[in-house]
């Protein structure tokens, strides 16, 4: 559990005042073991994807030559996707190459009620 001083999200006497951040009910319960280093799948998560697109770059080089991009992501074990995703080569073009692909889509690891935000609570 958590205790993180308040935001913008309370009324304004209560901004303040310290919250109190509950814990994932899977990290909270003795039964259930929870390992960050795991490539196991998470007990009381559920999967989600997370796209990115990739229109262009720019000022990669000053040279004529071929350029791609290569979109990593980290995270938990089971979150963290390496050189799967990599647009095409844009040959002769280091300047600003333009390569409007299709978004690359990745599966995500997330908390029920994480698209919802925190639960807060007052202690």
């Amino acid at each position: 559990s958590y205790i993180f001083w308040g935001g913008p999200t309370g009324p304004p006497s209560l901004l303040s005042l310290p919250r109190y951040l509950l814990k994932p009910d899977f990290m909270r319960r003795s039964d259930r073991m929870f390992d960050p280093f795991s490539e196991t799948p998470v007990d009381g998560v559920i999967a989600a994807t997370c796209s990115v697109q990739v229109f262009s770059g720019q000022f990669l080089s000053d040279k004529k030559i071929g350029t791609y991009v290569e979109v990593d992501m980290y995270g938990l074990p089971t979150d963290t996707i390496r050189k799967e995703f990599r647009t095409r080569m844009v040959m002769n073009n280091g300047l600003n190459p333009a390569y409007n692909e299709e978004p690359f889509v990745f599966r995500k690891v997330q908390r029920r009620g994480e698209r919802e935000g925190w639960k807060e609570e007052r202690r």
